[in-house]
């Protein structure tokens, strides 16, 4: 009895430290002291406490090896160290092994395996367990309950936790504060913040987690609600402010959260990076970053200690207001207050510099990068392709390629991008083909800047082949890629592959807008094909599109040129008078394509059929030329154009010098050739008066035509 005793007092001790309980036991042993059962389970609980899952598996191996034998507490205690170490599956083999070896399991075994799952988020396998343990009429207690829920929780299955939760309540079990606080986790994350509400317990723990469930859930108002009951029960902590924080940030409530986090530097409480990001975070939703600048030198000011990432929210609000000034003078703060910068501050501060379009700051950026990263990479390339050095970015994918960093498409969707709005079609072209090269798949994205970078060069043909390989891969064209492709076959004049394009659209079915037609339309009218053009525009209806004035000019212009002068001012007259007065394109070209068939009356209507007070002075010469066949019509619209206030040019000079040559008016054209006569001459104008002269077979004297207009004709004929 006095050697059991004298055991006891040696092993007492070892419960806080494991490596002084192993050595009392070695001391005890080598004394031939008698070792109970008691005392083996005293150094198995020290080892399940420090997680030391393999020191606990071989005291269960000599323990058995020299007794014969374990009970219920040995099993659980090296169970229970199994699970702190990390090693579930091996603590569910034990399980497994105490079974087929037909030992007693008892209901603390059985808890100390669920505890396992638990702490790894099996919760598939801690059901199972029950389902094993009520097989063999054993009954779960609270303990059992709790860990199951918890287990569930953090597996991210909400709904069993709950479930669980009520199947404990049937039981009439009274649950413990382990059990509510993760049931009220698992509410926060199915947004059950009501349910979390009714669990809550007057104690930091369940209200911190409540507080987060109504976070979550958008519900801000009650989270500061249970933020500030927790002032009037009890201290709050870090975490408090914390969530808090979190809930108004997420909800762009910044005025209370900077309060929230301004308290938590008066209450002396360490400021954690949650607190701060969230904090900051709310000023960083509202853009507001001058007052996130502002609340990170308070924290410097009341002796709160800041951390990495508090300014790294201050350099993202710095990053969206595009203040790369802002963004240096912090990385110099991190620098002078010795904090570790990550590559969260990297991309934050890269990114300043790409909203700002400061490449170079970004270069200098990309030299000082601890760990780089394809995606710090990308904003690097990104701030080069905003600041239109292609060159630099496409060396820079290749230092990439050479360092073998894990890098995505969307890496090389910035160089094809830059190549592209500078003309290299080629680089991009070949950019594109480097994808297959690092086994990536060229996406939507990547297809279309290449395209893109055809059509600015003019490279139809190219870009329908990019369209074609398109359809071989898993990307699939959107209504960008192809109003791009149709762009450009309508200025390469290929208007029936345009044409074929629209219609393609409707066979892979992607939605046309009024840019896909209207590019087609344009691309028609480029062709004269008026018929294509006015189908197009009468088709927009059933497409459930709306046509606008510069699509409707295009297709007026293309009745024009052949000389379709009827359905050029059919298609004028459907357009909406608002759209008119937007834009004078399509008056324009009804009144040119009146012109064109001498059709003077007509256009003279046009005349007025646009804006209430015509302000075009092309209006009027597209009037003007219209109207060359009758001088008294053109000299009237010459005076309306006078009283609108404008003033004429060369185009409508020309074309009432026109009408008075075939009217035969030299007379006229003389005295016109007076008050529009300019240091340079216009020979076009001069022929025009010559050719009126020589009609009404009159030649005026030359001193009769002035002298600044001899010296101007003198001029005129040398150009001739």
């Amino acid at each position: 009895m006095a050697e059991s005793l004298r055991t006891r007092s040696a092993a007492a001790p070892v419960r806080s430290n494991w490596r002084r309980a192993l050595a009392n036991l070695v001391v005890a042993e080598a004394a031939v002291l008698h070792l109970d059962l008691s005392t083996w389970n005293s150094v198995l609980v020290a080892c399940a406490r420090e997680g030391q899952w393999q020191a606990a598996l071989a005291l269960l191996q000599r323990l058995r090896a020299e007794t014969g034998g374990c009970n219920g507490h040995s099993q659980s205690a090296v169970l229970s160290a199994c699970g702190r170490g990390g090693r579930w599956e091996v603590a569910l083999d034990l399980l497994s092994q105490f079974q087929a070896e037909r030992m007693e399991v008892g209901l603390v075994v059985y808890n100390a395996a669920i505890a396992a799952c638990k702490r790894a988020g099996q919760w598939q396998l801690a059901l199972s367990a029950l389902r094993t343990m009520q097989s063999f009429s054993l009954i779960p207690d609270v303990v059992t309950w709790s860990s199951i829920i918890g287990a569930c929780e953090k597996g991210g299955h909400w709904g069993w936790s709950l479930f669980l939760f009520d199947a404990m309540m049937h039981q009439e079990l009274e649950p413990n504060t382990i059990t509510k606080t993760s049931t009220i986790s698992a509410c926060a994350l199915g947004i059950q913040w009501a349910r979390a509400l009714e669990l809550i317990e007057s104690n930091l723990i369940s209200c911190n987690a409540a507080a987060g469930a109504c976070g979550k859930a958008s519900r801000w108002r009650s989270a500061l609600g249970v933020f500030r009951c927790q002032e009037r029960s009890f201290e709050r902590d870090a975490a408090s402010y914390s969530i808090a924080c979190g809930a108004l940030g997420e909800a762009s409530q910044w005025p209370q959260a900077a309060e929230a986090f301004r308290e938590l530097g008066v209450m002396r409480i360490s400021c954690d990076a949650v607190a701060a990001t969230a904090a900051l975070g709310s000023l960083v939703k509202s853009w507001l970053w001058r007052r996130s600048l502002c609340l990170l030198c308070e924290l410097q000011r009341t002796g709160v200690q800041r951390n990495t990432m508090a300014v790294n929210a201050a350099l993202s609000t710095a990053g969206k207001a595009a203040s790369w000034l802002t963004a240096v003078g912090l990385l110099l703060q991190m620098e002078s207050e010795l904090l570790q910068k990550s590559s969260i501050t990297d991309g934050a501060a890269l990114s300043a510099f790409v909203f700002a379009r400061s490449w170079r700051r970004a270069l200098c950026q990309m030299e000082d990068l601890r760990q780089p990263s394809g995606s710090l990479q990308s904003l690097g390339l990104a701030a080069l392709a905003a600041g239109g050095r292609w060159a630099q970015a496409l060396a820079m994918l290749v230092e990439v390629l050479a360092l073998r960093l894990e890098v995505d498409v969307r890496l090389f969707n910035e160089v094809i991008g830059a190549c592209g709005r500078h003309g290299h079609w080629e680089a991009a072209l070949a950019v594109l083909a480097m994808l297959p090269t690092r086994s990536l798949a060229g996406t939507v994205v990547s297809f279309t800047a290449a395209i893109d970078a055809c059509a600015l060069a003019g490279q139809w043909q190219q870009a329908a082949a990019l369209l074609e390989s398109m359809a071989k891969s898993a990307a699939e064209a959107n209504v960008i890629t192809f109003n791009a492709l149709i762009g450009v076959c309508g200025q390469g004049g290929a208007w029936s592959r345009a044409l074929d394009l629209l219609n393609e659209m409707q066979v892979v079915a992607v939605r046309q807008d009024h840019i896909s037609t209207g590019a087609c339309v344009n691309a028609a009218a480029r062709a004269w094909m008026w018929g294509e053009a006015t189908e197009l525009i009468a088709s927009l209806p059933s497409q459930q599109l709306r046509s606008d004035v510069v699509i409707h000019s295009a297709a007026v212009c293309a009745c024009g040129e052949a000389e379709r002068w009827r359905q050029a001012m059919e298609l004028f007259g459907t357009l909406r008078p608002s759209a008119l007065r937007v834009d004078g394109s399509a008056q324009t070209a009804a009144i040119s394509a009146c012109a064109e068939v001498g059709q003077w009356q007509r256009a003279a209507q046009l005349q007025w059929c646009g804006p209430a007070e015509p302000g075009d002075v092309t209006i009027f010469g597209a009037t003007l030329s219209a109207a060359a066949a009758s001088w008294p019509q053109a000299l009237t619209i010459q005076v309306s154009l006078q009283d609108a206030g404008l003033q004429g040019n060369a185009i409508t000079f020309n074309s009432l010098a026109q009408a008075f040559q075939f009217g035969m008016q030299w007379q006229r054209a003389v005295m016109l050739q007076e008050c529009w006569v300019t240091p340079e001459g216009d020979p076009l104008a001069y022929s025009t008066l010559f050719q009126a002269c020589a009609l009404a077979a009159a030649c005026p004297p030359m001193p009769a035509l002035g002298s600044r207009l001899r010296h101007a004709l003198f001029l005129a004929l040398a150009a001739l």
